[in-house]
């Protein structure tokens, strides 16, 4: 049988006593903040009752706080680092363990409890995590939406909570689409999450985009994909999207944005030089989105903007039209281009044009766009920031040619010291909170070396997709050449990423001592001095390559690349 969204939503029964309980009653009285520990039931099944554990963190001063829903990623542990994040903005938080079983967890770590009948909503088994073989009602993504619905009952219950909003964390974010069909929500935040999990490897600009589905798969897309559930959201969402996270498809993203069952408030955003990480400019968007929603404040969210790729007497142009509702004060046209098999996370997206607002005639503006005929496919969407700080996004817009020029010549520059958007953070574990959120601290940024001259750096490594880019790909046998500059002795970490056949990505990687101060420094590598960081074998060609790294461990040690090119 196959339940629809609304089929599935009609058999959640919340009528199951919550029966709570607090415990672990800390404050840390620097940051003004209280933390408990909670337990409150779930669903109740024949053979016992769901116990859920979650945390729950509000600011020490005052008597009652809008509430943040925070469903995180799926088989990670709950980090209070997102619960300071949100607390310290004002918000009462509520953070629930769904993934129940973990392999990696401590034996005796608290966790939510599933009885032996739904066992399978572990995440240790995860059953029907990616196809649903009986009906979507048994499947972990059931059990798992039960529990963001049972902790927005518990909110509900709570007397120091005011109103509530659901931030979910990419499959967190997959549950808040669910969630956000309860009428006590009041807002919504998916990150990195918007369904579309069955057309994974299918590509939505690639000749293979449609193909013909078993009857697991269409159980799945009806019951459990977040896209069949979004026209029944009647709450404001607001979606950020990281372009460089392989656990999502941004490129169906506005696809699901534009089903949303609610009409006015929503908004999209990408963050394109952040990993697959949300960087700072779509922060400022989650944080006055929530304000507006929940705090009450009077907060102009801007309509999303309407982008088009015309191609004509062989020129490309983007066409945007904007919202004259609010005071544009920038925007801004990304553009990238690919071959037929390059993966959507390995585009060189990069800010083709940026002008300043008063700069937008009557809504709308028209942009020739630096097309390289060597490219199958061209991409493109828009930004605009308004005078509030909102910045909203197209539709990413994507041009088709059916004869790319195999003889158009490539260029030999990757980067020559200009603005840094073509880079984006290498490892942003280390500098992000709970991998998701990255400030300003990490994101490159031009540093100045001897002379004056000004090359990237980030204090998390720099790492730029061109080398997949068709206007960039070497010659099978091109050495790489650029100039670095240390402030102190210390050690470059040069690497490259490269894709296996069934789109994993291994890297090679090689390094190179420098001296510190002085001139800059002029290094000159063969492929041959990239090793397997698995196996040790040596890269064959740059050609092979999807991203190219450059990182010093020691974060003291401010360094600067620039002039990289192939020899």
């Amino acid at each position: 049988m196959i339940l629809s969204a609304v089929s599935v939503w009609k058999k959640f029964d919340m009528s199951n006593p919550l029966c709570p309980s607090e415990w672990g009653d800390t404050e840390d009285a620097a940051a003004g903040m209280r933390f408990w520990n909670v337990t409150y039931y779930g669903r109740k099944a024949n053979d016992g009752s769901v116990r859920i554990f979650a945390r729950f963190g509000k600011p020490s001063a005052g008597e009652k706080f809008p509430a943040v829903l925070l469903l995180p990623e799926a088989g990670k542990p709950l980090d209070d680092e997102l619960l300071y994040y949100f607390i310290d903005k004002g918000y009462a938080v509520l953070m629930p363990d769904y993934s129940g079983e973990r392999e990696d967890a401590a034996e005796n770590a608290p966790r939510t409890v599933y009885p032996e009948s739904l066992k399978y909503a572990d995440f240790v088994r995860a059953g029907g995590y990616d196809r649903v073989d009986t009906t979507a009602d048994e499947t972990c993504w059931f059990e798992w939406i039960s529990v963001a619905l049972y902790s927005i009952e518990y909110l509900k219950q709570r007397e120091d909570v005011s109103g509530i909003g659901v931030v979910g964390i990419r499959t967190g974010g997959e549950i808040a689409w669910k969630a956000m069909l309860s009428p006590d929500v009041k807002c919504g935040v998916p990150i990195n999450a918007a369904g579309w999990r069955a057309y994974r490897n299918i590509g939505k600009f690639a000749d293979n985009a449609e193909m013909n589905m078993s009857d697991e798969r269409h159980r799945y897309i009806a019951g459990i994909e977040s896209q069949s559930y979004a026209p029944f959201v009647k709450c404001p969402v607001l979606m950020l999207c990281a372009l460089h996270d392989d656990g999502f498809d941004y490129d169906r993203a506005y696809d699901t944005y534009s089903r949303i069952g609610c009409e006015d408030g929503n908004a999209i955003a990408y963050s394109a030089d952040s990993g697959s990480c949300i960087g700072p400019n779509a922060l400022k968007d989650l944080e006055l989105f929530l304000e507006k929603h929940l705090k009450g404040r009077e907060i102009y969210i801007p309509k999303s903007l309407n982008v088009a790729l015309k191609f004509e007497d062989d020129t490309l142009k983007a066409e945007v039209e904007y919202d004259e509702g609010g005071i544009l004060e920038e925007t801004g046209i990304y553009y990238a281009e690919s071959s037929e098999k390059t993966k959507a996370t390995f585009r060189e997206w990069h800010c083709a044009f940026r002008t300043e607002g008063k700069n937008v005639k009557n809504g709308k503006l028209s942009c020739e766009l630096p097309r390289y005929k060597g490219a199958a496919i061209s991409f493109v969407f828009a930004y605009a920031k308004y005078i509030n700080g909102f910045r909203v996004a197209s539709k990413i817009a994507a041009k088709r040619f059916a004869d790319p020029d195999p003889k158009a010549v490539r260029s030999r520059v990757l980067y020559s010291g200009e603005e840094v958007d073509c880079f984006g953070v290498a490892g942003y574990e280390d500098y992000s909170i709970a991998d998701i959120f990255l400030e300003c601290e990490a994101v490159p940024k031009l540093t100045e070396g001897y002379g004056r001259i000004k090359g990237a750096y980030s204090v998390g490594g720099i790492k730029t997709y061109k080398i997949s880019s068709p206007r960039y790909v070497p010659e099978e046998n091109a050495m790489l050449e650029f100039d670095v500059y240390f402030r102190k002795d210390g050690e470059l970490k040069v690497s490259v990423d490269i894709a296996d056949e069934e789109n994993r990505t291994e890297r090679f990687s090689c390094f190179v001592p420098v001296r510190g101060g002085g001139k800059w420094k002029r290094i000159i590598l063969s492929p041959n001095e990239f090793k397997d960081e698995g196996m040790g074998a040596p890269l064959k060609s740059f050609s092979q390559g999807q991203a190219l790294l450059f990182d010093c461990e020691d974060e003291t040690n401010e360094y600067a690349v620039t002039n990289i090119l192939w020899l």
